[in-house]
């Protein structure tokens, strides 16, 4: 696990690398674990953050989206 993060629902998202080198941010909703989106990053996701707000998640790492080398990126549940 690389990085943790808890909504107002207490959903816990987790990132991490899986079997085959894999990275991903999974939520766990209390019973099972979900993929979150096709992020497809290829580097580590270093850090999950909450908007309490608004519930979105940002993940940041040195992963790259296109042709940036460090990214932020927003997921807000589509």
């Amino acid at each position: 696990i690389r990085g943790m993060a808890i909504d107002t629902l207490d959903h816990v998202y987790a990132s991490w690398v899986i079997s085959g080198g894999a990275k991903q941010v999974q939520k766990w909703d209390g019973t099972s674990w979900s993929i979150l989106g096709t992020l497809n990053a290829n580097d580590d996701i270093k850090v999950l953050h909450i908007d309490k707000n608004t519930n979105d998640l940002y993940a940041a790492g040195r992963f790259s989206v296109g042709s940036q080398g460090r990214s932020v990126t927003r997921w807000n549940g589509t």
